[in-house]
């Protein structure tokens, strides 16, 4: 009962830490795709920049979450 007690808390404070890449990758993404929603982020992000930006988010938000998590079972134990 005790490691899901801590892995909850690694995983509260992972998504805290990782939640601004995920925004970010919604912004970026939402140009493209979305063109109703994403007037705002064509406006400075044109197409090719925001599909290669919207990947590095995304793969920073998953490799920033997952690293976060580990440190935080590692503090935690």
């Amino acid at each position: 009962m005790i490691n899901v007690f801590k892995n909850v808390v690694a995983g509260a404070i992972s998504l805290i830490i990782s939640a601004p890449l995920m925004i970010l990758f919604d912004i970026s993404i939402n140009g493209v795709f979305n063109p109703d929603y994403g007037n705002w982020s064509r406006s400075f992000l044109k197409e090719e920049l925001a599909i290669l930006s919207s990947v590095v988010f995304f793969m920073f938000s998953i490799y920033t979450s997952m690293l976060s998590h580990e440190k935080v079972i590692k503090l935690i134990s």
